[in-house]
């Protein structure tokens, strides 16, 4: 058994994860640090934890169980979100350039145009969604409704 301490935690976050929040690398670090690992590399524990967080805290996972899906299938359905989370997190954090435009605006409204990255991925994770069918297409209720 092996416990891995919080600095080693953290930079090995900052290092393969370098889009990962600070806020989330003080979190991860702390409770990967807490624990006793066995067998486990300082990488293996990392992806452990982070992939755990991110399916029962930011996917439909439990709720996919809770209505019957098994667990095999329940895994595989939100796999691709958890991988498409890390996938940003693995990006290097891209420095900010200030404009003119941005100079006098500081925040981006609310009612702004996403980047393209940020449609890219949402895109990417919609699609998958409705590969899947656990979403609908808004086209698709209104075709039923033409039936009815």
């Amino acid at each position: 058994m092996v416990r891995y301490s919080f600095e080693d935690v953290a930079q090995h976050l900052r290092k393969e994860h370098p889009g990962c929040p600070e806020f989330a690398v003080n979190y991860f670090a702390t409770s990967i640090s807490e624990r006793e690992w066995r067998n486990a590399s300082l990488g293996m524990a990392v992806g452990i934890t982070l992939q755990t967080y991110l399916r029962h805290n930011l996917t439909e996972y439990e709720t996919l169980l809770l209505t019957g899906v098994d667990r095999e299938e329940a895994l595989r359905r939100v796999q691709p979100r958890v991988a498409a989370m890390l996938k940003t997190w693995k990006r290097k954090k891209r420095k900010k350039r200030r404009s003119k435009a941005s100079n006098t605006q500081a925040r981006r409204p609310a009612d702004a145009t996403p980047s393209t990255d940020e449609c890219q991925d949402t895109g990417t994770l919609i699609e998958q969604d409705l590969r899947d069918g656990l979403v609908t297409s808004p086209m698709d209720s209104r075709h039923e409704e033409d039936q009815q």
